[in-house]
């Protein structure tokens, strides 16, 4: 069943369309080396926020 999966999506013109693409090994997606836990902790999966009244924005 695999094998039958594998041929329908390879040979399949909208899944070849629209498949995501390959993530390059040079992004951030790479593993950093700390000295120990907790050394360096980020996320970036909220934003971008509105501008305030007084026109402050973060970044």
């Amino acid at each position: 069943m695999r094998t039958d999966v594998e041929r329908e999506i390879k040979t399949c013109h909208r899944c070849q369309r629209y498949r995501s693409s390959p993530i390059p090994k040079n992004t951030s997606t790479m593993l950093t080396p700390v000295e120990k836990p907790f050394v360096r902790a980020g996320l970036s999966i909220v934003g971008p926020f509105p501008v305030t009244k007084n026109g402050n924005k973060l970044q």
